[in-house]
């Protein structure tokens, strides 16, 4: 027996569709995802511990892209050689009077006096304490590599201050502290202050000129006069999403630099940077879900980055400058250190929000993920706190909305089986002529009111919601440790009944645990086949029947390892889409597939607007009266050919 024809026609373009649909996630994921980090790639702290690179090549400078004006005067450059002989000897050893702590609701800092750097960045997240400065545990803090070190140009002090103690003074509210140090002609003080309750911390550093002659601080197109640096990178702890990656952004007023910190290449021999911006309003290094970034308070700040993927230094820097003798230059700074999440980076600075996207390419997706991150958190804050029912909720919504052409794709389908007969008597006729063929069954179609791809439009509406939710859901600090029920404790990762502590490789990823999500997801997509009709006559073709039998599985391997609150979201969409479909036939909907008479197709049935009609008439008449004439002129002719 011949197998349905329309139905295999139907099966064969929803397979087209969802063998494109992974092709393209595929290739979006290859392309524009982050990338997994290398098999044997070490933390920085490791990386430092074992002697694979130094905090002092971690923390090299980078060339200042811009120079102050030549004073009339010429400064003298400091004496490099005087100036390191009056240093102090590095400090050797961590002491009790080391730690400076300054404290408000949202984040801890801890700064140490060796080389007046912060030692911690304790974020307050409800039960959960996250510090975003890596550990060195087995360093004393002068071979540690910290955040907020200080760096001169190489023809004077480098970043030797890093590794020297500095005196500190808090006060007595315990918002602030100013740290300082005497080198030889100079006085230089770094002070810390906490801006009220929010993530940020105003730093402003201060050089003094105590000579009786003007100062020429960096290198006119080398290196700037002094900068702040962060290194090395965002720690959170959050390796085991595969979404997590860190990325370098430089914000300027007609552009976002990007450089993704795996990209990262140690700069060439006798370069003195990777990659540098001129100008920059901010610069910021972004985790999945926490960002660093430091806005200077003056203007052309020379904003640099050296390092590799496993160590990044981020300066921002003042360029090139005289100081006059007895004259303070002062540098503000603003550095916000906290979540990646729209409302805290408003209250930094204006503009920082703009660190908060998951699409770097399309402004279209990236706005579109934001407005169901909002709807999330809508559904969160006022229906109900979980953020998994609050993805099912989402899912019913979008189900809702996509039920009229759901609707019409089951009747199109149904009308599909209904013609299967007349289809194989045509094809029977034409079966020597494919070409034919098609152009009858496409005009056989048209004649019915059969549209054949009908089935398929809401598979592809649904694509932009899913490549939404894969970017949204992986990295949103929302969803961050955001528990559903039971086993799945965060949504913006695997559900990881069992964690295997080890990794075991795949061919294109890696399995750290037993993910049960994925397997409920294939089988529920197995089930949707088996409940759609046209799907059994397809079971009658080994090619669709392998096929079906496959894709569900192809799907399970590709989610494995995204966040559960996407498995979650494709899970109940396919158990609401088999609801759905055992709906629809209970009702047990008669179409009609009769062919229709032409003042009863599309075109005549909806009438015409009143100008089109007359128009049409006008035509008509016309084209009568050049009949009428063409007629007469014949009668003419023939009359005249008679008497001749």
């Amino acid at each position: 027996m011949l197998d349905d024809q329309n139905d295999k026609d139907m099966q064969r373009n929803q397979l087209i569709t969802v063998v494109l649909v992974i092709a393209i996630m595929s290739a979006w994921i290859f392309f524009f995802g982050p990338k997994p980090p290398e098999p044997g790639q070490q933390p920085a702290a490791e990386t430092a511990a074992n002697g694979t690179e130094s905090p002092s090549e971690a923390a090299a400078p980078a060339e200042s892209p811009a120079s102050l004006s030549h004073p009339a005067a010429t400064p003298v450059s400091p004496d490099a050689e005087a100036v390191m002989s009056s240093l102090p000897a590095a400090a050797d050893a961590n002491q009790p009077d080391d730690a400076i702590t300054l404290e408000n609701s949202e984040i801890r800092f801890e700064f140490t006096r060796v080389g007046a750097r912060l030692k911690q960045a304790e974020l307050h997240l409800g039960q959960e304490e996250v510090d975003l400065v890596p550990g060195w545990p087995e360093l004393p803090d002068s071979e540690a590599v910290y955040p907020l070190g200080l760096r001169f140009a190489d023809n004077y002090l480098g970043d030797a201050l890093d590794t020297r103690r500095w005196d500190a003074v808090q006060s007595p509210d315990g918002n602030s502290v100013v740290f300082s140090i005497t080198v030889d002609g100079a006085r230089i003080e770094k002070e810390f202050t906490l801006d009220g309750e929010t993530h940020v911390l105003d730093t402003t550093v201060r050089y003094t000129n105590t000579t009786s002659e003007p100062r020429l601080l960096g290198v006119d197109n080398k290196e700037a006069a002094l900068a702040l640096v962060w290194a090395p990178q965002v720690t959170s702890h959050d390796d085991t999403n595969r979404l997590v990656h860190q990325k370098i952004l430089m914000h300027t007023p007609e552009e976002m630099v990007r450089f993704a910190t795996t990209d990262v290449e140690p700069p060439v021999p006798g370069a003195r940077y990777s990659e540098r911006t001129a100008g920059a309003d901010w610069a910021a290094i972004r985790s999945a879900y926490f960002v660093v970034a430091m806005q200077a308070g003056f203007e052309n700040p020379d904003t640099w980055l050296v390092g590799d993927k496993h160590m990044v230094a981020l300066g921002v820097g003042v360029p090139r400058v005289e100081v006059g003798a007895g004259e303070t230059l002062a540098a503000d700074y603003r550095v916000y250190i906290g979540p990646n999440q729209q409302e805290y980076l408003a209250e930094a600075w204006p503009g920082l929000t703009a660190a908060h996207e998951f699409f770097e390419m399309f402004a279209i997706m990236d706005t579109f993920a934001k407005v169901l991150l909002g709807m999330l958190n809508w559904l969160h804050n006022n229906v109900i706190a979980n953020y998994g029912i609050a993805i099912i909720i989402l899912t019913i919504g979008i189900r809702m909305l996509l039920f009229p052409l759901t609707w019409k794709s089951m009747m199109s389908m149904k009308k599909m089986q209904k013609l299967a007969p007349e289809m194989e008597r045509l094809k029977e006729e034409y079966k020597d002529d494919q070409e034919e063929f098609q152009k009858k069954m496409m005009e056989f179609y048209r004649e019915r009111g059969v549209n054949p791809l009908g089935g398929c439009l809401p598979m592809f509406l649904q694509m932009p919601v899913f490549i939404a939710l894969y970017r949204m859901l992986g990295t949103a600090f929302e969803l961050r440790g955001a528990p559903f029920a039971g086993w799945i404790t965060d949504l913006s990762a695997p559900d990881r009944l069992i964690d295997f502590g080890t990794s075991i490789p795949v061919i294109f990823f890696e399995i750290h645990s037993l993910n049960v999500l994925p397997f409920l997801m294939g089988i529920s997509m197995f089930l949707s086949t088996r409940f759609t009709p046209s799907a059994q006559t397809a079971m009658n073709n080994p090619q669709q029947k392998m096929m079906m039998n496959i894709m569900p599985v192809m799907f399970s391997v590709f989610c494995y390892n995204v966040a559960s609150g996407l498995n979650l979201y494709i899970l109940t969409s396919t158990l609401l889409g088999i609801a759905q479909n055992v709906f629809i036939q209970r009702l047990d909907i008669d179409v009609d597939v009769d062919k229709k008479p032409k003042s009863d197709s599309k075109t005549a049935a909806k009438p015409k607007h009143f100008y089109n009609a007359a128009q049409a008439r006008k035509r008509e008449i016309a084209k009568e009266t050049r009949k009428d004439k063409r007629a007469k002129a014949l009668t003419a002719k023939d009359k005249k050919d008679k008497r001749s």
